[in-house]
Order: structure tokens, then sequence, then C-alpha cells
């Protein structure tokens, strides 16, 4: 009796860890997503863009830390590998938005985070005439929190006068997550629409 009661808990156990193991997609060139899979960055291309990066000139700095997140859970749909990040930008000496903290915070979804984003695209897609044809480069999302605006970010890997470096280029969406008014782009705290080159740290 003992031995038929271990043998159905040792198949009750192995079904249901077989059914929370989730079967795992490339991230790379994904279209929509479905329920249950995970979508995994199995070229590790995410990886190339971790660090701490910052652009200065004078008393203007733009400070990016980027970082792969494993596994992040999408809204208990599905699961992926995403690129999550934090930021601080400062102008002419006054700090427009500070939230480096944000990177220390532990979030199930990495959505979550100030920055974020596992769009892999490749070549000149989305009119990156820079870019060469096989190079993968992201698009994801950036949050103002003093603004509540969440807008597209564009980041491509880069050497600059020999240094690792990134490039990044922020696209308003008219979009917010947490405002009850639109949002203008006069009372977004990082710039829009320009081209930043960050060195990494």
């Amino acid at each position: 009796m003992k031995r038929i009661l271990l043998i159905t808990i040792s198949l009750l156990y192995i079904s249901c860890r077989a059914q929370t193991l989730m079967q795992e997609l490339p991230l790379d060139n994904r279209g929509s997503i479905e329920q249950g899979y995970y979508y995994k960055d199995f070229n590790n291309t995410l990886n190339q863009f971790e660090g701490t990066y910052l652009y200065t000139n004078g008393n203007t700095f733009f400070k990016i830390i980027l970082q792969k997140k494993v596994q992040s859970n999408y809204n208990d749909y599905c699961q992926e590998d995403i690129l999550i990040g934090a930021y601080k930008y400062v102008e002419n000496g006054i700090t427009k938005v500070d939230v480096l903290n944000d990177i220390n915070n532990i979030y199930a979804d990495g959505w979550d985070y100030k920055i974020s984003g596992n769009f892999i695209l490749t070549g000149n897609t989305l009119g990156c005439t820079d870019c060469s044809l096989n190079e993968k480069w992201i698009r994801g999302s950036i949050e103002d929190p003093v603004s509540g605006s969440v807008d597209t970010l564009f980041i491509r890997k880069v050497t600059e006068n020999g240094q690792e470096a990134i490039k990044i280029w922020i696209y308003h969406q008219m979009g917010h997550r947490n405002a009850d008014e639109p949002v203008t782009t006069n009372s977004i705290s990082y710039p829009i629409g320009e081209d930043f080159i960050l060195l990494k740290q």
C-alpha cells in the first residue's frame, strides 16, 4: 500500500512539474505573444546592452543603467527575457528626473521598471539608416514619473572613440501611465527626439 501511495505521489509531482514548465520560444523576431510560453533570449542579444552608461556635456548629463531580467512574468500571461533599467537626467545643472534607485526594486513584471524593452530589431528597420544589415538593436520604453509620459526608447550598441557606448533616441508617443491630463513635450523631463551617445562606465 505504501508503494502504491509513493508511486501515486511521484506521478502527481511529475505531472504538476511538467505543467508548470513553459515551452521556450526565441525572443528574436517574435510576432505577437501567446499565453503560456517563455520567450527566451537564446542568442544573449540583450546581454550586450547591460551596463552603466553616461553622456556628459558641460552641466548636462544623462546616466542610464541597464540589466537583463530573465523569465520576467508578463501579466501572468507568459514569461520573457527583458532589458530593464533606470536613469537620471540633469540639464544645465538642474536635476530634471532621477529614478536611478528604481533598478533596485524587484518587480515580477519587467515592464514595471522606468526603462524596459525586449523588441529586438535587425538592420535598418524603423528608420535606423546607420544600422548595418545584421545589427541587433532594441526598441523599448522609458517612463517619466514627473509627467506620467511613457515613450518609445531606441537603443543601439556603438563604439565612440574606441570606447563601448550606446546611442539612444526617445520618440514621444503621447501616452501616459499615471496622468489624468494629456502630456505635452514641454512637460516631459527627458529630451525628446535627440540623439545621445552614452559611454560605458
